[in-house]
This record gives C-alpha cells, sequence and structure tokens, in this order.
C-alpha cells in the first residue's frame, strides 16, 4: 500500500484516488492524521500563511511590534522589501508547485497585505486555483473597485483589525485619522455582499479584531455598536502583546476589560471569540488531557470536521505553512525557525526536507520552542507535557 516519494512513505494510489474519485475536507483530514501518526506529511498543509509585506504599513500603531524598531532600521526593511520581495510571477510558480490537500490561502503580516503592488492579481490567482481566501487587514485600503473585485469572486473571509469604535480612540491605537475611511470601505464591502450574495453560502464573512489595551478599554462597547452595524459574522478580542512594561494592563484594569466584553458579549447576537485571559476565570472549561481529548477551536474560517485537534500534540507542521515577503517558509505565524526557501527549492522539497521532518519529530516529542510561550500561543498553553 505504501511506496517511497522523496524518502517519505505516502500511500501508492493517492494520486488515482484523487483524479478518479476526488477528496473532500473530511478525507484530507483523515489522511493528514494517518501521515501525522506515522509521522510522515502524506499531504501538504491545509492551510498556508502569505505574508507579502512585512513591514510596509499604513498605520503606525503603537502596539505593534514594528514600532519598536529604530525608525532608520524600519525605512531600510520598507525598502528591501519593495525592492526585492517575492513577485506576483514567484506568488503564481509557488501556486503552481503547490501540493495536494490546500484548502484555504490567507494573506496576513506585520504590513499591510492590501498596499502590496499586486494586490489584486495575487487575490485573483488564489480564487482562480479554487483555495478559499482570507485576508487580515486594516481595511484603509480596501478601495471600492478591489473590493468588488473580491466580494465577486467569491472572496471568503475578511478580517479587519479594528481597535477602536470611535475616531478620536482610532487616531490613537492607529496613529493615523482613517476612521471615516475605514468605515465607508466596510459599509460598502457590507453592501456588495448583501447584493451580489444575500444569504448564500457565498456571502463573504466579516470578522472585526480587536486587540485589548490601556487606550481603549472604555471603546469596548462602542466596537459591538460598529460590528452590529456592519452585520460582521465574528469579533474577536485579544489582550496586548506588551513590548515595554507600560504597556502591561493592571489587574484592575484587566478585571475592568473582562466584565465589559462579557456583558457586551451577553447583549450582543453577533459570536464572539476571546483571548483566554480575557474571559472570567469561570468561563474558561476545564480541559482533560487524557489519550482521547480534543480541543474543538478552529482555526478561522475552518469547517467543523477540520477543526479537531488530538490533544497530546502540536498540528502545526502538518497542517500550516507560513511564506515570508522573502519566500522563507516557517511552520507557524510565531515561528521564527526558517525550514527553507522557495526562491532556492520547490515548496514540495522545502515541505518535505529535512528541517521539516525535524521540526515535526520535535514537536511529537512535546519538544515547543521557546516562541511558542512568548508569543501566548494557545495550542501550547493547553498540550501540558
Amino acid at each position: 500500500m505504501f511506496a517511497s516519494r522523496d524518502g517519505l512513505s505516502a500511500p501508492r494510489s493517492l494520486g488515482k484516488i484523487v483524479r478518479r474519485d476526488g477528496m473532500g475536507p473530511t478525507s484530507w483530514h483523515v489522511l493528514r492524521r494517518i501521515g501525522m501518526a506515522r509521522g510522515r506529511a502524506w499531504t501538504g498543509p491545509r492551510t498556508l500563511h502569505l505574508m507579502p509585506l512585512q513591514f510596509l504599513c499604513n498605520h503606525a500603531c503603537p502596539m505593534c511590534n514594528l514600532q519598536e524598531l529604530d525608525p532608520r532600521d524600519l525605512r531600510s526593511e520598507v525598502d528591501k522589501e519593495q525592492s526585492g520581495g517575492l513577485t506576483v510571477e514567484e506568488y503564481e510558480r509557488l501556486f503552481d508547485d503547490m501540493l495536494p490537500g490546500l484548502r484555504t490561502v490567507s494573506l496576513f503580516g506585520g504590513g499591510e497585505p492590501l498596499a502590496y503592488k499586486g494586490i489584486e492579481r495575487l487575490l485573483a490567482s488564489i480564487k482562480k486555483r479554487g483555495w478559499k481566501g482570507s485576508v487580515i487587514t486594516n481595511g484603509a485600503l480596501l478601495r471600492p473597485a478591489l473590493a468588488e473585485s473580491m466580494v465577486r469572486s467569491g472572496w471568503e473571509h475578511l478580517r479587519i483589525s479594528l481597535h477602536a469604535g470611535d475616531a478620536a480612540t482610532y487616531r490613537v491605537v492607529h496613529a493615523r485619522d482613517n476612521f471615516g475611511r475605514t468605515m465607508q470601505n466596510l459599509e460598502h464591502w457590507n453592501r456588495l455582499r448583501n447584493d451580489l450574495h444575500g444569504g448564500s453560502r457565498r456571502r463573504p464573512r466579516l470578522t472585526l479584531h480587536n486587540v485589548v489595551q490601556r487606550e481603549n478599554l472604555a471603546g469596548i462597547e462602542a466596537i459591538f455598536e460598529v460590528a452590529e452595524r456592519l452585520e460582521c459574522d465574528e469579533l474577536s478580542f485579544t489582550l496586548i502583546i506588551p513590548y515595554e512594561p507600560r504597556q502591561e494592563l493592571t489587574p484592575g484594569e484587566l478585571e475592568f476589560a473582562r466584565a465589559c466584553l462579557a456583558a457586551c458579549t451577553r447583549a450582543s447576537a453577533i459570536p464572539v471569540v476571546t483571548d483566554p485571559v480575557l474571559q472570567p476565570v469561570a468561563a474558561i472549561p476545564a480541559v482533560e488531557l487524557d489519550g482521547d481529548s480534543e480541543i474543538p477551536n478552529a482555526p478561522e474560517g475552518e469547517d467543523l470536521e477540520e477543526s479537531f485537534r488530538p490533544a497530546r500534540a502540536c498540528t502545526v507542521g502538518y497542517d500550516y505553512a507560513v511564506v515570508s515577503a522573502f519566500g522563507d517558509v516557517t511552520p507557524c505565524c510565531y515561528s521564527d525557525e526558517i525550514l527553507g526557501n522557495i526562491r532556492e527549492r520547490s515548496f514540495r522539497e522545502v515541505w518535505h526536507g529535512t528541517a521539516y521532518h525535524e521540526f515535526r519529530n520535535r514537536l511529537a516529542n512535546g519538544e515547543f520552542a521557546p516562541y511558542c510561550a512568548s508569543n501566548r500561543c494557545a495550542i501550547a498553553e493547553v498540550l501540558k507535557y
């Protein structure tokens, strides 16, 4: 049943089965988990995260790690990115080389994805290949023409980083006066998705994401009001990761945030996802870490049948991959481990390479990297070995 391919065990008949019958999400999920149990990546990742821009951003949010860089160093990195970052043609070669099993392509970055010069062609190329599309953006550059192109193509998910529900707070936490423009863009997006897709399954999902910090604590209720006006499908809140001690919330401020979020969530019809640290202690369910336990927290935009995670292992080495603006491949968005570069080797070679294999073995042995804890990864927090 099994044959060696690229030095790894894989089902010999997989290609014939896919060509003959196709494979649904559940089948790919099962195949990944069987391969994981054998320590082999039989398929490609389910989700590919692209970071077309890591430094160039039209905002300067104080809580963003980019603002911790020396301005001259940041300018230098932006210049390198603009002159030497991946081109649309290189992204298309990556797509052509992609292993079977990919379902979702997500665009995000330290920078603003919609500021990428070839963004319209890149988004169209993703949809042309039949993959689901997700983008994380601050929304200020979501021009009407771009929005219409995305909605007409069936783009699945738009997540807006919105850290204030009013113009005054927005100027403080985004360091730009783009609140009015962003609201206009999002209202236009909502009209488009309602007019073109109504209540059909092709209607793109809209999520507002808010980083809770001292400067926007008093405006949590306003975020809920904006979300209701835009008919959002989801609201998500995470606590600021303090790059400086002054950014850390006091115990009193944290309790205020928890109470306000709890009250607004109860009063809202919009589903709300919150960082566990922002939930009242009594609201956080206990997790039994026996051999049969699973964590029913699906990555954003994924279907239920693909959402379950074995309770004794992190699955990022099988489910995800991240490609930087310069072609570096890392296993997740928190990782600083470069496992290969698509300008030097094909993605297929990187995915099946020695570095990726060793990374998967470490996780199978419960060896989390320091960056897992420093970035408060939920998987590392729950999977205590």
